[in-house]
């Protein structure tokens, strides 16, 4: 596999919540990751705002920090973490 996307919150958040209106194009998107299609790749940053951003979210009923845990741990298990550096920006 050589192919790779780099996913950022944008595409993340809504990938994960079934509720958001962008949540079938970003989880077909990820789906295809999962797959083998080609490699996820996903700024170490992300992580903490894709938390942040699920646990704030204004959604009924609340997203709770163990069920943004438990999104985001699924998620790494698909995915290179890539740590960007001031040489990246």
């Amino acid at each position: 596999m050589s192919t790779k996307v780099l996913f950022d919150t944008s595409a993340l958040i809504p990938g994960l919540l079934e509720t958001h209106p962008n949540h079938k194009a970003c989880m077909s998107w990820l789906s295809k990751g999962y797959q083998g299609d080609f490699q996820i790749g996903i700024p170490a940053h992300c992580l903490a705002e894709v938390y942040a951003g699920l646990t704030a979210m204004p959604s009924s009923p609340k997203i709770t920090p163990v069920f943004a845990s438990q999104a985001i741990d699924d998620l790494i298990k698909h995915a290179k973490i890539i740590e960007l550096t001031s040489l990246d920006y």
